[in-house]
């Protein structure tokens, strides 16, 4: 995990300018990756901060579920389902190797939101939110309990 931290925030401290925002995605990651970045970032015995420039989020299936018009809605695309490893296959025609590797997954998600199929979909009202939106939920209302150990 101390690794993970370190990483991003290398990539936040070098050449990143003053007035940029960043978006965190994860894919189906609103209940599940956010709780544990939640709890991470606010562990005191976790040294780790959210960077302040990544202040939005975006869950890329729940927009592509939101929205019927959007080419890869499965009623559109006939996708059997709507996991990363499907949508990013039916983008970029080739399987997605290595899947569940936190980086590979990333990048998977960055080919999928870039894609023609999802692009006109980014700036749309329903697919990005504030991180403190997500979280106020989580300061009152907590899935796990705080002596469980993190995975």
């Amino acid at each position: 995990m101390e690794r993970l931290c370190q990483f991003v925030e290398t990539v936040f401290l070098t050449g990143v300018v003053d007035d940029c925002v960043g978006v965190l995605v994860a894919w189906n990651g609103k209940s599940c990756d956010m709780e544990w970045i939640y709890r991470v970032i606010t562990d005191e015995k976790n040294s780790c901060t959210m960077p302040p420039q990544i202040n939005h989020f975006m869950d890329p299936m729940r927009v592509i579920k939101k929205y019927p018009g959007c080419d890869l809605h499965q009623k559109k695309s006939k996708l059997p389902d709507l996991r990363l490893a499907t949508v990013y296959e039916f983008v970029t025609d080739s399987p997605l190797e290595n899947a569940h590797n936190s980086l590979v997954d990333c990048l998977a998600q960055g080919d999928i939101i870039m894609s023609k199929q999802f692009q006109r979909y980014l700036d749309k009202k329903e697919s990005i939110c504030t991180i403190e939106s997500v979280w106020s939920k989580k300061r009152t209302k907590s899935c796990y309990s705080t002596t469980r150990a993190y995975h």
